[in-house]
């Protein structure tokens, strides 16, 4: 019974590891986005401004809410791929 229950609390851990989530709001510069970050939620608009550059790695998953929007002044690379899409 015990080894259960251990069992449980080690796979609920586990598993909330690998959704951890990352609040991404305001000014963003030089930053580089990566999948173990997902989901990006997006709760306020986001800048890329000028003279800044911002990558966004292939797996990458960002979840906005209404009326947010992602304004690019500068430079973003979206690196996704056909098996590693970025969704938006």
């Amino acid at each position: 019974m015990r080894q259960n229950q251990f069992l449980a609390l080690l796979l609920t851990g586990l598993l909330n590891l690998s959704f951890a989530e990352t609040y991404v709001k305001d000014t963003i510069v030089r930053r580089i986005f990566e999948p173990h970050g997902n989901p990006y939620i997006v709760e306020r608009d986001i800048v890329i401004p000028e003279n800044s550059k911002s990558i966004i790695k292939a797996g990458c998953v960002f979840l906005f809410t209404s009326f947010t929007k992602l304004h690019v002044f500068g430079s973003l690379l979206v690196e996704g791929t056909t098996e590693k899409p970025v969704v938006f």
